[in-house]
This record gives structure tokens, sequence and C-alpha cells, in this order.
């Protein structure tokens, strides 16, 4: 979510106790992004799922698997624009608290509308559908050039990873993403989460929420 004007730039530990999503845009310009040869997001060591995420497992087995396939980065990089496109368009951004009178519920979106991690997860479920190997796929914790909590969807490919995100059209790879990424899916065993901290924000974060990023759930 976007923070209330008056507090300004938040530090990052305090910024937390509003949840993670960003409102986004009702109308996205589509962008296409310059090809890059990216790295690899690397978890550095195992980290507490976000809050959220606790119930997930149980109630999507996908959301969890890590199985396989063989699937071209071609094929996989169009269906992720195919779909990062349409669910952007036909979900409406809205909060957990408007929607289900509590803050972080994980799930997908209910009747056209969802927060950032509900439109993460039906890109998830559209592109397993469609065939891309579900260990490729992983939720991830961020933040954005202006320290809001957010969560995106990775993909994973031999030119590096990539994010779907609700807030822009088109995909970019993370290092051009301008997010700093704080926690992901181990996609060895997607049940389990892990501290990544890599991106423009990352020593800041790690100074303000020690080591194990606690603030940021």
């Amino acid at each position: 979510m976007r923070f209330p004007a008056r507090f300004g730039r938040l530090p990052v530990a305090a910024a937390a106790i509003y949840g993670f999503c960003v409102l986004a845009p009702q109308e996205i310009k589509l962008v296409a992004a310059p090809a890059h040869a990216a790295q690899v997001l690397k978890i550095q060591k195992s980290a507490k799922a976000p809050r959220g995420f606790a119930a997930v497992c149980g109630r999507y087995r996908w959301a969890c698997s890590s199985r396989g396939g063989q699937v071209s980065d071609a094929r996989k990089l169009e269906l992720a624009r195919k779909i990062n496109s349409s669910v952007n368009r036909s979900v409406r951004s809205a909060t957990d608290a408007a929607l289900y009178g509590r803050e972080e519920y994980w799930t997908l979106p209910s009747k056209g509308q969802g927060d950032c991690e509900d439109y993460s997860l039906l890109k998830m479920k559209r592109l397993i559908e469609a065939g891309v190997p579900s260990r490729d796929l992983m939720l991830a914790t961020v933040l954005t050039d202006r320290a809001e909590h957010h969560v995106v969807l990775v993909l994973r490919t031999g030119e590096g990873d990539y994010f779907l995100d609700n807030l822009r059209g088109s995909l970019r790879t993370w290092e051009r993403s301008g997010y700093t990424v704080v926690k992901m899916q181990n996609p060895r065993r997607k049940s389990s989460w892990g501290l990544v901290l890599s991106g423009p924000l990352a020593g800041k974060a790690g100074a303000e929420t020690g080591s194990s990023v606690a603030a940021l759930r």
C-alpha cells in the first residue's frame, strides 16, 4: 500500500506495519522491456515465511510444488508476458482490509479484486496450467524504490529471473526493476522461504531490521 503523506519516507522497519502491497493503477501502459542477460536471485539462508503465506500451501498445493519440466525460455517469456498483461487488466487492485476485513490474507483474487500477492498467485496458477514448471515460479517480497512493501512473482529462465508485477505491464529482470528483493520462496522446497537481500536498498534493509529481517515479516 502507499503510505499516508504525513509519514513521508518511513524507515523500512517502521514501514513494515503497513503491510505489503502498493495499490496498482487501473490502467497500465504496456512497454517492452529491453533484452538483458541477468543473474538469478540467490538465497543466503532460510527465513521465516511472510505472515500471510501460512495457509497458502494447504489451500493451493500448486503454489508450493517444485515440479520440473522442459519448456524453452522463449515459450516461458511468451506465456509470462501474455498472462501478466491479462491478469493486470482483469483484476482490480483492492486491499485485504477492504475485501476481507483483515490484513495479509494471501489468496486468489475474489470477484475480480485483490492485492499484489493475489495477482501473483493467480499468475502462478495460470502459468503452471499453461505448462511452465512450478519450480521456475516463486513468490517474492520486495521493497520498491520508495521503500514500500510489495509482492511479485519471479519467473526463472536461463537468462535470469524476471518479475511479473501488477504495477507494470512489461516483464523486467530483477536487476532492472529498481526493487530490493527481501525474501523469496525456495525453488527446491517452495513451502520454505529464504533471505535474499539483493537490490539498491539491501544495505538499508539489513541494517534497520537485523540479519533475521524480522520486521519485514
